[in-house]
């Protein structure tokens, strides 16, 4: 029975515990666990544990990478689209040009090689409120501007102060100065165009039938007369016909009243001089001496309150402006031993002292008269702006030289394309802009 049951007493301090033996050495109560060693021979310090913690952070790192990177190719792709849709040209001319100290004299008319002119006016209306004393009955005819046409011949015919002109419905207006109208001339095409002149007319009776809007005239004393130049001889509204009025309106005391149509008269001649020189044709250079401006009271109207009237009152600056490319052709061929007819311009004419020798108005334009030009000119080739943009839409930078040297008017060009990188100017020629960059 001794073999079967041990006779030591159990209990708890007697049951032995197993401990995990240690590898660090012969220190068996050490902390650390045994670690076994590598099934492929390596030894036990080159086993690495499994971390979740840090295969997370790896996979963390991985997506962000590929994030970073499609973004990356997404910013790429979307600076190409927006540089392909901002994309356009900036082309800086240098243009060939010469400077020429001047004491000459021109001739100026519309036939053969003169240098060609135009009538310019410009109308203006002023009013002053001041203090009502009356009333008063008045009667005004309309007054206005018309052309007036010669496509008879070649040789010029004067009008004199108060020809009639006639409407289609039979209205009367007549000029009020005498006008000399040219002859005809002959067009670019070799077609004859008709000679011109613009004249001041007013309306034969007073009232405001007369006020009426564009409208083609014929001259009556030609007709009756049975002239064959009435049908050759007619003329054109340049504005409405207006100030036609019968009828009663406030006024003012004399004195307040002239005291008015000074200040007023003031305005308007510094008024309509500055507008002269503003509206221009293109290339046009107005002649000071032939500048003159024509007064016209026009009916008072009621003021603000029934104790006030406004005083009106208008101008219509007239004078001759000179063609001055023309005039810069001109100069080129007499001063400028290299030129040989190319267009060209004249930069900054206010340099430039224009008078004339003999004394031309408006109303009275001899077939030809002389100007004489003092002062330095820059006289600047010209070349076709639209054209070269179209010549050189959609070509390489490196071939560009092969454009311009089919413009002989440019000396250099400087060209910076968007976008940056981009090898050849846009398709689109509306997109490309060509600026002036002679002087810089």
């Amino acid at each position: 029975m001794q073999d079967i049951f041990s006779s030591e007493k159990r209990s708890i301090r007697n049951i032995s515990i197993d401990r995990p033996q240690t590898t660090s050495g012969s220190d068996i109560g050490a902390s650390s666990p045994q670690v076994p060693p590598q099934e492929n021979g390596g030894g036990p310090n080159n086993f690495t544990p499994f971390s979740p913690r840090r295969a997370q952070t790896k996979r963390k790192w991985v997506r962000i990478g590929i994030w970073v990177g499609v973004g990356a190719i997404a910013l790429v792709i979307l600076f190409l689209i927006v540089g392909s849709f901002f994309e356009g040209a900036r082309v800086a001319i240098g243009a060939r040009h010469a400077l020429v100290n001047l004491n000459d004299t021109g001739t100026v008319g519309l036939t053969g090689e003169n240098i060609p002119y135009e009538i310019v006016e410009v109308s203006k209306e002023e009013s002053k409120e001041v203090a009502a004393t009356g009333e008063d009955r008045i009667e005004r005819a309309a007054t206005g501007v018309i052309v007036i046409y010669n496509d008879f011949d070649t040789s010029s015919q004067k009008l004199i102060k108060n020809t009639r002109f006639e409407t289609p419905d039979g209205k009367i207006f007549r000029i009020r100065d005498s006008v000399t109208v040219p002859g005809q001339t002959k067009g670019a095409d070799g077609k004859r165009v008709p000679g011109s002149v613009e004249a001041e007319v007013f309306a034969d009776s007073p009232g405001e039938e007369y006020n009426i809007g564009l409208s083609d005239f014929t001259i009556p004393g030609f007709k009756e007369s049975k002239d064959p130049r009435f049908d050759k001889f007619y003329a054109r509204s340049k504005t409405t016909m207006t100030g036609g009025f019968i009828g009663t309106v406030r006024t003012a005391d004399k004195n307040v009243t002239a005291s008015a149509q000074t200040e007023l008269k003031e305005l308007l001649e510094a008024g309509g001089a500055i507008s002269l020189s503003s509206d221009l044709p293109a290339g046009f250079i107005i002649l000071p001496e032939t500048v003159a401006v024509a007064f016209e009271d026009l009916p008072n109207t009621d003021g603000a309150t029934e104790a006030t009237v406004n005083i009106r009152m208008k101008s219509v600056t007239r004078g001759i402006a000179i063609d001055g490319n023309a005039l810069a052709r001109s100069i080129a061929d007499d001063r400028i031993a290299s030129y040989e007819g190319e267009g060209v311009r004249l930069e900054n004419t206010g340099t430039l002292s224009i008078t004339l020798p003999k004394p031309v108005t408006v109303t009275d334009i001899p077939a030809t008269f002389e100007i004489r030009v003092a002062g330095p000119a820059n006289i600047i080739w010209t070349y076709d702006a639209e054209e070269l943009k179209m010549d050189l839409a959609g070509v390489r930078r490196t071939m560009t030289d092969a454009v311009f040297v089919e413009y002989p008017a440019i000396e250099n060009a400087d060209i910076a394309i968007q976008p940056f990188w981009s090898r050849s100017l846009p398709d689109d020629p509306e997109t490309i802009e060509i600026v002036d960059a002679t002087n810089e």
